[in-house]
């Protein structure tokens, strides 16, 4: 409800949660999906403006001015680093890493350097040895293991028995890693767009509690995603509102909806 102003009731000091629901691949709505904590959402509106100017005279005062085109924006700050937020901002997909677990034998590693890292064709990894040739490799003299998870083996700089620009095989343990509970993964960079709707859930401090629904909009990472970082982590994003008038035709946009005073 309106209040007289001036009023304190009508400053704001906002919180409350954001919702997306990421349409499919034909276009179809799979249910809002809450995106955390976010510590900053912003709706903008940027109109470019054309001017019609007097020639009768030296101050060529305006005549006429103009929307030639609008853009409307969401801007949302996030800090949840989960992978269904990740593939938004990275503009790609979930997905899940699976294995068949095993015992590896004779894998190659050509041409190796000392004191490099070498990842093997398949993660959470034990019981690793190597050999050159006819010699076996010996554990913690001549490699270790650097992240069993990974799959990764280093080569150590004073190794006894290999040196730089060998040839070595493999052989290892490889787990079982099978879904759902297999490694969730992102493909960063796969989808040419991602669009959906989006939803504000306002709990303010302060002020009026207006709801926010946007009916279609198009995201997009908005700055650089930090894997390292002094703070507390948090990314970006820009949502452009599309014009929906097919659906909504008296509000394209989106929409704003004051709650009932608590």
């Amino acid at each position: 409800m309106p209040y007289p102003t001036p009023d304190p009731r009508n400053f704001l000091l906002g919180k409350g949660k954001c919702y997306f629901d990421r349409f499919d691949t034909v276009g179809a709505r799979t249910g809002l999906r809450h995106l955390g904590n976010c510590t900053a959402v912003a709706v903008q509106t940027e109109d470019e403006r054309i001017e019609k100017r007097s020639s009768m005279d030296k101050t060529a005062g305006v005549l006429a001015e103009d929307s030639k085109s609008r853009k409307v924006t969401i801007k949302i700050t996030a800090d949840e680093h989960e992978a269904h937020n990740m593939a938004l901002f990275l503009m790609g997909d979930v997905g899940s890493y699976t294995q068949v677990g095993g015992a590896i034998v004779d894998e190659p590693i050509n041409d190796l350097v000392l004191d490099r890292v070498y990842k093997l064709a398949n993660r959470v990894i034990s019981a690793v040895s190597m050999t050159k040739g006819a010699t076996p490799l010996v554990a913690g003299t001549d490699f270790v293991v650097e992240d069993a998870e990974a799959g990764l083996v280093r080569f150590l700089p004073a190794a006894a028995n290999v040196t730089t620009g060998d040839d070595v095989l493999v052989d290892y343990t490889a787990g079982a890693i099978t879904a759902p509970a297999g490694r969730t993964t992102v493909r960063g960079g796969t989808q040419g767009k991602i669009e959906g709707a989006f939803f504000y859930l306002p709990d303010n401090t302060r002020g009026p509690n207006f709801e926010l629904e946007a009916w279609r909009v198009s995201a997009a990472p908005d700055g650089e995603l930090g894997l390292i970082t002094e703070e507390y982590g948090s990314f970006s994003l820009v949502l452009t509102v599309l014009n929906d008038a097919a659906t909504h035709p008296t509000e394209p946009y989106y929409r704003l909806t004051e709650r009932p005073a608590a």
